[in-house]
């Protein structure tokens, strides 16, 4: 498991894997975070509507500190090459019914690597860890 450190990031700086009632349980501490999760649980929900499966999230920013009241969630969702590529033409729209709730990134695994360097650090270069939560097809 994980603690926060003095700077109120996630230690140590790596990805954690949780359940999204462990993320529930450990973020969701304020009201602003409460209609921030639902946001978060409305944009899982259109996805698994799309036929996305196998699809991860990974979830940084303030949300995942100790910040209270944070204003969005920073959220990439990684998917199979062959879903993004049927998808695409339906991810594009989503994107708007989440602007100001949601800081969402579309891409595939390939990609994991420069995200993981880009959530790894604070804008003053330091370590940091963040989230991730793993869904399939079924609730």
């Amino acid at each position: 498991m994980f603690q926060f450190g003095g700077w109120g990031y996630i230690e140590p700086p790596e990805v954690h894997v949780l359940t999204l009632e462990d993320f529930e349980r450990i973020f969701v501490i304020d009201s602003a975070r409460e209609r921030l999760f639902g946001r978060l649980l409305d944009l899982v929900s259109d996805l698994k509507g799309l036929g996305a499966t196998g699809f991860y999230l990974w979830v940084d920013g303030s949300f995942v500190t100790k910040k209270r009241f944070p204003k969005d969630i920073d959220v990439v969702v990684f998917f199979r090459e062959s879903d993004i590529e049927n998808m695409i033409d339906f991810l594009v729209p989503i994107l708007s019914n989440y602007e100001n709730d949601l800081d969402i990134f579309f891409t595939t695994k390939q990609d994991e690597w420069s995200w993981k360097a880009f959530f790894s650090t604070d804008r003053g270069y330091r370590l940091k860890g963040f989230v991730q939560l793993k869904f399939t097809a079924s609730p």
